[in-house]
């Protein structure tokens, strides 16, 4: 199961993000930390990958509100990259902004 990680810091690598989820016991399968194509920064959101079902699930329950290097991170059972996307089509922010009176 792919679980969406997010609130850590900056700096953070993925040997790091994977070693958080081994302290707690979780065996990871991947992890992908999701950077910023112009800087190559961090953009403090990524992926990690358990295998087991119910072991992720544990894993959200264990983790999630849990502080890391004094930020708090937020674990969740990742959205299909569709339904991601979809949220934030260019017809929803037109929508929003028309809304709010600026178009």
């Amino acid at each position: 199961m792919d679980l969406f990680v997010v609130g850590f810091p900056l700096d953070l690598d993925e040997e790091k993000l994977t070693r958080l989820f081994e302290i707690y016991g979780f065996s990871v399968k991947s992890v992908k930390i999701i950077k910023d194509s112009s800087t190559g920064f961090s953009k403090g959101y990524g992926f990690v990958t358990i295998e087991d079902g119910e072991e992720a699930q544990r894993a959200i329950s264990k983790i999630n509100g849990q502080f890391f290097e004094s930020s708090r991170i937020t674990v969740k059972k990742a959205k299909p990259k569709s339904s991601q996307v979809e949220s934030y089509t260019p017809t929803r922010w037109r929508e929003k902004i028309e809304c709010e009176g600026e178009l």
